[in-house]
Parts: C-alpha cells; sequence; structure tokens
C-alpha cells in the first residue's frame, strides 16, 4: 500500500487464495472482530490503489529471478512450533492456526499447550462454544508479555468460561487417550478428546537465504524475521514501503 501510494508499480504475491496470512486465524473469534475489520480495510485500499494482487502463487527462489523486481518485499511469515514429544502427529492433534480455520474437528474435551497470546485466546474461543478446555503451559505464568490492560482482560475471559489452567508442567507424550506430562517428578495421565498446539511461532527463513545478494533489493519484514505482534508486522511493512 504505501509503496503504491509513492508511486511504485506494485505486484503482491499470495500463495493462498486469501490475503491476509495469520491475520485470517487470529480475528476468528468474535472478541477479536476489530482485526477481521483491519484485515478488510488493507484490501479495499489495495485494489483502490491499483496494487497488483496474484493470489496461489508461491514465491519461491526460481519465480523470483523469472520475474526480474528492481524491489523485493519478503513477507512470508512463520509457522507453528511442532514440539518433539512421543505422538505429537497422532490424529488427535492440531495447531491452533488449523482450527481457528476449520482445517480439523476438535471433541469435547481439549487439551492447549501452550499458555500464550494464541493459546489463551484459543481457549476462550472453544469454551464459548461449549467445549471444556485446559491449557498446560511449562513455565508458572500465563501471558508474562502482554500488556497489562490486555492481559488482565483475557485472564478475566479465561475465567468467565472456566478454562483449567495448569502451569509447571513437562509434556512427556501425546497418547489416543490424551496426554501423559509431569509435573514436580510425578507422571501423570490426563484424558482429552483433542490436543492443540499453542506452542510458538518460528520464522520461515530459506527464502530470505536464497535471496540474499540475488536480487538488486531486498526487505525482509514480519515473522519471517522474528514472530512478534501485529504491530511489529505494520510499521515494518510501513518503513519499506518509504525505503524503496
Amino acid at each position: 500500500r504505501v509503496a503504491r501510494i509513492r508511486g511504485h508499480e506494485v505486484t503482491l504475491w499470495e500463495k493462498s487464495s486469501d490475503l491476509g496470512g495469520n491475520l485470517i486465524p487470529a480475528s476468528i473469534p468474535d472478541f477479536k472482530r476489530d482485526m477481521k475489520i483491519y484485515l478488510e480495510y488493507q484490501i479495499r485500499q489495495l485494489r483502490k490503489l491499483g496494487v497488483r494482487i496474484e493470489t496461489n502463487r508461491e514465491a519461491t527462489f526460481q519465480s523470483i529471478q523469472k520475474a526480474a523486481p528492481q524491489s523485493v518485499i519478503l513477507a512470508s511469515g512463520a509457522t507453528a512450533v511442532i514440539p518433539d514429544v512421543p505422538g505429537i502427529h497422532g490424529n488427535n492433534v492440531i495447531t491452533a492456526i488449523d482450527l481457528l480455520l476449520s482445517r480439523g474437528k476438535t471433541g469435547e474435551e481439549i487439551i492447549i499447550l501452550g499458555g500464550g497470546l494464541v493459546g489463551c485466546e484459543t481457549a476462550v474461543y472453544l469454551a464459548q462454544k461449549g467445549k471444556k478446555v485446559t491449557i498446560l503451559k511449562r513455565s508458572d505464568t500465563l501471558l508474562p508479555d502482554m500488556y497489562l490492560a490486555n492481559r488482565n482482560h483475557l485472564l478475566l475471559l479465561l475465567s468467565q468460561n472456566k478454562v483449567n489452567i495448569v502451569t509447571g508442567i513437562k509434556i512427556e507424550a501425546v497418547t489416543r487417550q490424551g496426554l501423559t506430562i509431569s509435573k514436580g517428578g510425578n507422571k501423570e495421565d490426563l484424558k482429552a478428546d483433542t490436543i492443540v498446539l499453542s506452542m510458538g511461532m518460528e520464522p520461515r527463513k530459506e527464502l530470505a537465504a536464497s535471496l540474499q545478494g540475488k536480487v538488486p533489493e531486498l526487505h525482509i519484514i514480519g515473522d519471517c524475521v522474528e514472530p512478534r505482534r501485529m504491530i511489529n508486522a505494520v510499521w515494518e511493512g510501513f518503513h519499506a514501503g518509504r525505503a524503496i
């Protein structure tokens, strides 16, 4: 948007059929609807400004070289962290992102691994649908890096929706019946129909590394640098658009 306002010819490639990346699942819960409004605003602005949008177009080293752009702004995002524990790839396991995008079904009793922002918001979302939800977290503090007012509000939502929270645990294995954890040196089996993974994100760095020194100008922004908040991605996009 900013690059186009400044007079550049801009083409936006998106490998899926919809624009928005992880802002799409982030805006699914009713209490996050403001994010959907923001996403819709951004898409309208691109169309009004005449940005060429190409969906179902994956950026690769070869496709970028063939297009021969004068500048590349890479915002390839991040993917969910999958812990290395036995049974983690079972049919009863789903990432929070896939769950929010309806890419799988959940049972009535759900355990969420991870008590960060995404895990807690997903817990509220599921509890509001009538699910019995438990959050498991390795450390003893929930949402330690969140702004105080927002943190207090989210903790209130967790309490109001009767989300169970267990901290200070270690995941030993995923089983067909749920999870095996250890807490204080003692192992315990927890029953659950579905295990939801929300243990952070890891940046997609491969494409950025392959493009270094191979295109005339390269700007790397957003979660593919380091997964952070939406404001960081917006700010970096703004500065990249101005820097060209």
